[in-house]
């Protein structure tokens, strides 16, 4: 690299306003090039390009796994030089060198303190690198300058001199030395961050900008001078899980496709202009359309809201995600909005006077996580997804679990809590591993507890899908109970759903006689009880089971949930 000739081109920007976005990101780049004087031989000039390919991620993650977040290779060793050289030169004549080309930065957020901005940038190459940067920028008479470029958790800052060149600095507890950033040591996003999204030409994925006026920006806990608030919703993050999103179990129909859109249509029909979805007062969007004339029925309470709400956007974030056509942009977009603004200063979502406090969270925390860890790691979900995450683990019973009055754990909630965690150490958040050893040991004492009976069916099946989650070996008289277990097969049968939501994620995780028998069964039985015709078309009643608990907003997130196991998770079991 260092016999590559080149000339640096440094663009201010000749304006006494704010920059814009696109300037930003092309000076991030620009400056951040490998320079070409002689200078740039010793550590005199190390440019932010020459400190990332000089990085060496796969020893590093080994000591500290945050390092990822700030950089990683997507390869399985490191990039053959020709293609890194192919991605990082730009085909445009530019005369530069740089792993942050302007395609590459996926998102920008930035706070302007003045005469001074700090901001981040996360950039993304897909099959080569990905990362995360934070800035901060001067303003030099009527120009601004980037003078600092920081990667924290590797703890390197690059500071520009007052010749121009750029000298390497070992940070110790901070990011920064004076007139730094306002990140602490243990990443926190950037408050009053703006984000914006732009085309990925080199990744092959579309990019989606939700764009927020600044009333709604108003509305969510970022307040400061804005430039374009965004909550911003990419191709996502190539995950490598064992989790979210493949396409590795079989079964899906057309008939299961067009249910799953229905109910997608109803949920849409049907979430407030907040972007909640409220178990009471969904009532009130009936008859808007009319193709969709009549009334629903089956409301419920508005103590479930926030879980409501969650459950809605699982539906919205997994079929965006696996059809990629920004249908429901929207719906994700405003649901999101909601969510974060009525996360409290800790963390919890929502009321923690509501009698399901620690259910509404629970379910919160993995829809904010879930879309965090699909939507290229945007920063605006971060904080919030990360403050979920250490709300729960602050909230777990001693005893492993999870319930909505303290020292009481449920199976339900502690299911939804172990998900989150699980989903969460994917989406590399920081995560407890004495959290996750914890809620284990609690399952396996649950596991020994309970009785094999029809009464249980519903907990068994949970049981077994969270062994299979937490990666430990399932119970043989739990698997045993469900493949024997004997199931209506007809449309005239009252259907249990929130059994059917379980049974299916436990039998999807093996192959053969065992799931094609289950699926058929779960979807003659699901897809001939959706309702098809008026408001009501494409949910499903709940009168038969959980009414008291739930309503229709519920039992149609559920299913839909169901009939999506053909993309949602990975199957662990051959």
């Amino acid at each position: 690299m260092h016999k590559i000739l080149l000339f640096v081109i440094v663009i201010t920007i000749i304006s006494a306003k704010e920059p814009s976005l696109d300037e930003v990101r092309i000076l991030i780049c620009e400056e951040g090039a490998i320079p070409n004087n002689s200078i740039a031989k010793n550590n005199d000039n190390v440019s932010l390009s020459q400190l990332l390919l000089s990085l060496d991620p796969f020893t590093e993650s080994k000591k500290n796994p945050k390092v990822l977040q700030d950089f990683e290779y997507l390869t399985s060793g490191y990039p053959q030089p020709l293609k890194l050289l192919t991605a990082i030169t730009p085909n445009n004549g530019k005369s530069y060198i740089s792993l942050l080309r302007p395609e590459y930065i996926k998102h920008i957020s930035y706070f302007n303190h003045g005469r001074k901005i700090t901001g981040a940038a996360t950039f993304f190459v897909k099959g080569l690198y990905r990362g995360h940067v934070d800035f901060a920028m001067k303003k030099i008479d009527n120009r601004w300058e980037i003078y600092q470029f920081s990667l924290h958790n590797y703890g390197w800052i690059i500071i520009q001199a007052e010749n121009g060149n750029w000298r390497l600095y070992k940070q110790k507890n901070t990011i920064g030395i004076k007139d730094s950033f306002i990140v602490n040591a243990e990443y926190k996003v950037v408050e009053n961050a703006s984000i914006n999204n732009y085309e990925e030409d080199f990744t092959e994925v579309e990019e989606e900008t939700f764009e927020m006026s600044e009333e709604d920006s108003m509305n969510l806990p970022f307040r400061g001078n804005f430039t374009n608030d965004a909550i911003g919703l990419g191709g996502g993050a190539h995950s490598r899980s064992l989790f979210l999103f493949d396409r590795n179990v079989t079964g899906e129909s057309e008939s299961t496709k067009n249910a799953v859109r229905a109910g997608l249509l109803w949920l849409k029909r049907h979430q407030q202009q907040n972007g909640r979805w409220d178990g009471e007062q969904f009532t009130y969007l009936c008859g808007r359309e009319l193709k969709y004339s009549g009334m629903c029925d089956e409301a419920y309470s508005s103590q479930l809201t926030p879980s409501l709400t969650a459950l809605s956007l699982l539906c919205f974030v997994t079929e965006e995600r696996t059809q990629k056509t920004g249908e429901f942009r929207k719906q994700i977009k405003s649901g999101l909005r909601y969510l974060i603004s009525i996360q409290d200063s800790e963390g919890c979502f929502g009321s923690r006077n509501e009698n399901y406090y620690m259910y509404n969270h629970a379910l919160a925390a993995l829809a904010m996580v879930e879309a965090y860890n699909q939507f290229h790691y945007n920063p605006l979900l971060r904080n919030s997804a990360q403050q979920a995450v250490d709300f729960l683990v602050k909230a777990q019973n001693f005893g492993g679990g999870w319930g909505d009055k303290e020292g009481e754990s449920n199976i339900f909630i502690t299911g939804w809590c172990i998900m989150t965690l699980k989903c969460a150490q994917q989406a590399r958040l920081n995560v407890s591993q004495k959290a996750l050893v914890a809620a284990t040991s609690w399952v396996n004492s649950i596991t020994k507890n309970i009785e094999m009976k029809a009464s249980n069916r519903t907990a068994i099946a949970a049981i077994v899908f969270y062994q299979t989650f937490l990666e430990i070996e399932n119970s043989k008289k739990c698997v045993s109970f469900l493949l024997n277990q004997p199931e209506a097969k007809n449309s005239k049968s009252k259907v249990d759903f929130e059994y059917f939501y379980y049974k299916t994620l436990a039998m999807a995780q093996f192959k053969g006689n065992h799931w094609a028998s289950w699926n058929e069964i779960m979807k003659t039985m699901l897809v001939d009880s959706q309702c098809t015709s008026n408001c009501k078309n494409g949910s499903w009643d709940s009168e038969n089971f959980h009414k008291i608990r739930s309503g229709r907003i519920y039992t149609t997130a559920m299913n839909i949930l169901t009939l999506q196991i053909y993309y949602r998770y990975n199957r662990m079991h051959e």
